[in-house]
């Protein structure tokens, strides 16, 4: 026994539904859920801010008045108007996940701005005023300042056996930064 259907072309098949699709009870259904979709996106947008107990701070600005990222480890010790701070940096070691963009393989190095060095700054609040001189993992000797500036030294990088001498002098409002791979030149 052989039984036979009939064969509808994907042309039929896309005309037949379209046609079921565009009654109005599915269209109305659909504009339903769609606005289902912006009405939960709207609510989770309007539940999501941040709080403070209390006044929220004020993001940090430089000196300029720009906004700035100002975040970093250091010590802190008081330095008066005149002074000079010298330190001589031996090494740079890190980790790097690689490759983008899925950062599945650790591997020890350094990324290219990583930094290590001094900083002056004008108090500890963020956003204050600052001279920084370091090293940086591939764009060699750097002195920043202020958030905007960025001045190249001649000196390369660390490598074990080729320390770096890195010293801020500070006299009144002039900083001056000095580098030297022997420590006296």
């Amino acid at each position: 026994m052989t039984s036979t259907t009939p064969t509808t072309s994907t042309t039929e098949r896309l005309r037949r539904e379209w046609t079921g699709f565009r009654r109005v009870d599915r269209l109305v259904a659909m504009a339903v859920a769609a606005l289902a979709v912006v009405a939960l996106g709207l609510l989770q947008a309007y539940g999501n801010h941040a709080s403070c107990d209390g006044p929220c701070p004020a993001e940090p600005t430089g000196p300029d008045g720009s906004l700035v990222n100002d975040r970093f480890s250091f010590l802190n010790r008081e330095m008066g108007p005149e002074g000079s701070i010298t330190v001589r940096l031996t090494s740079m070691t890190g980790t790097i996940t690689y490759p983008p963009p899925h950062h599945d393989r650790i591997v020890p190095g350094l990324v290219p701005w990583a930094k290590a060095g001094i900083i002056v700054k004008d108090g500890v609040r963020p956003g204050s005023s600052y001279a920084a001189l370091m090293v940086t993992g591939g764009h060699g000797v750097r002195m920043q300042y202020d958030y905007r500036h960025d001045i190249a030294g001649s000196g390369g990088g660390v490598a074990e056996g080729a320390p770096r001498w890195l010293r801020l002098t500070r006299s009144g409002d002039t900083v001056t930064g000095h580098e030297s791979a022997d420590g006296t030149t």
